[in-house]
């Protein structure tokens, strides 16, 4: 590989300047002077042959034969106008079959001709460099602060070709067509290895763009230990976004994938440092936000939500909630004794039957049952096993069905059965015990009857418009958030 050391690259057609060498190349073996009374080749002054055609491939220069080391050299260079040759016809110098013209290789270069050189490669619209064993053909390096190694520019106005373009043809893993390095092991901050820039000021264009023409990923991005893909905006409006994706039909605009077999690490997270949403996700018609779990084993959880704050919410819902399936909530439940919801039983198709919870200041329990009295208007009504490990203070109600009889609890519940006495011999009798929890955790949380409203709570209600309040006054009241 060649370097060309302080060279200023700053139009595509600059990189012309490169050809300095690959013509020194080419006029390396020109040898003794130039015959009296003649020219050299692109002398400003000399008289040139007219530009001939030279067929891809062909030979251009009657001197310069097939074989020469300079012959592809000289026919490329020809073909381009950046040399030219002398006409055929002088003495020595007979014409063939194509007139070509002569180039007289064993002539010296004049230091005018090497500026005529110079000066017809600035002109070329564009310059290829093409080789199969230097691994680097092209190397520009500029030590000025805020130099550029290389610039590309498409100067108009219409069309879409690139400004610069890398590609390669390789099948291997980890091919690269365009690489941005940045050298330095402690660069400074964002310090970019390939950036984009979009100057306009509308919302119109794009910084940096990737594309697959098949399944693959448009844009990837990797880091060893830190972030492999970060946006960001300078905008504070609804419509502003650091990262954003789309995507039509079933397609998904955003996924975040954790590879990580075990518990640790997340798929997708959102942050956010004030009081806004760390995540928040909208639909017109469908799910704003959807989450599953595809475990087998039971431990799986489809959304899992955590406040830290004692008075906070780990889940917010503003509006009408359902589950499909059963709730389980492991401690208090306010609000949870509303009424019950089911498809009449004499009209499924048009009506539903609400039915209310019946509530205590107390942790009670409620059972009832009918039992038929024996020969002695006596029975023994046998509770479950786990009766008095969980209930204590038992209250007893007892109706006689079909008669009158002065039945009574002639025993109390103890070994989990109580006695009933008083009544006729066959009479039944429908009986109701309550008793209050006394299980361990019962013991624990007891449930408070009355209690003070913390001062972020005071003036505040949960059902504001039941006490003709507006909704302002409603506790943990949340705004919807903006549409996107």
């Amino acid at each position: 590989m060649r370097t060309f050391s302080n060279v200023s690259l700053v139009h595509r057609k600059s990189i012309a300047v490169l050809l300095i060498s690959i013509l020194a190349l080419a006029l390396n073996g020109f040898s003794g002077p130039v015959a009296a009374g003649q020219s050299s080749p692109s002398d400003p002054s000399a008289p040139s042959a007219p530009q001939a055609t030279c067929p891809p491939g062909g030979q251009c220069f009657a001197d310069v034969l097939p074989g020469s080391p300079f012959y592809d050299y000289t026919n490329s260079l020809y073909r381009d106008d950046v040399i030219s040759g002398y006409a055929c016809g002088g003495p020595g110098e007979p014409c063939d079959d194509q007139n070509r013209p002569y180039y007289r290789p064993g002539s010296d270069v004049t230091r005018a001709q090497m500026s005529k050189f110079v000066d017809n490669a600035r002109h070329l619209p564009g310059i290829s460099i093409d080789t199969d064993t230097d691994p680097q053909p092209i190397y520009a390096n500029t030590g000025a602060t805020n130099g550029i190694g290389i610039e590309g520019l498409h100067g108009s106005f219409v069309g879409t070709a690139p400004g610069v373009r890398g590609g390669t043809a390789s099948f291997s893993n980890d091919a690269v067509g365009v690489l941005g390095l940045v050298v330095p092991t402690n660069p400074g901050t964002n310090s970019a290895g390939v950036r984009g820039i979009n100057n306009g000021t509308g919302n119109s264009g794009i910084g940096v763009y990737g594309s697959h023409a098949g399944q693959g990923n448009g844009v990837r991005g990797s880091s060893a230990t830190g972030t492999g893909v970060s946006g960001s905006t300078g905008g504070t409006g609804t419509t502003s976004a650091g990262v954003f994706g789309s995507a039509g039909g079933s397609a998904r605009a955003v996924v975040g994938l954790n590879n990580n077999a075990g518990p640790e690490g997340t798929g997708v997270q959102g942050i956010h440092q004030g009081g806004g949403y760390g995540v928040l996700g909208s639909s017109v018609s469908g799910t704003g936000v959807y989450g599953f779990s595809s475990g087998n084993d039971g431990s799986g959880r489809g959304v899992f939500g955590s406040n830290q704050q004692p008075n906070g919410y780990a889940g917010y819902f503003l509006g009408n909630a359902r589950v499909t399936g059963d709730l389980t909530v492991d401690g208090n439940c306010t609000g949870c004794t509303g009424p019950s919801k089911i498809d009449h039983p004499l009209d499924p198709e048009s009506k539903y039957l609400y039915h209310s919870a019946v509530e205590s200041q107390d942790m009670m329990n409620i059972y009832n049952g009918n039992v038929t009295l024996d020969d002695r208007g006596e029975a023994v009504v046998q509770m479950p096993g786990w009766f008095e490990a969980l209930n204590q203070e038992f209250r007893y109600q007892l109706t006689t069905i079909g008669g009158f009889a002065p039945v009574y609890i002639a025993e109390k519940v103890q070994g989990n059965s109580f006695k009933i006495a008083g009544g006729k011999p066959g009479m039944e009798v429908s009986w109701q015990v309550t008793g209050i929890r006394h299980d361990p955790y019962s013991e624990q949380h007891r449930t408070p009857v009355e209690v003070d409203k913390p001062d972020e709570e005071r003036g505040l209600y949960l059902h504001p418009e039941a006490y003709g309040q507006p909704d302002s006054k409603q506790i943990g009241k949340v705004e919807p958030p903006p549409t996107p």
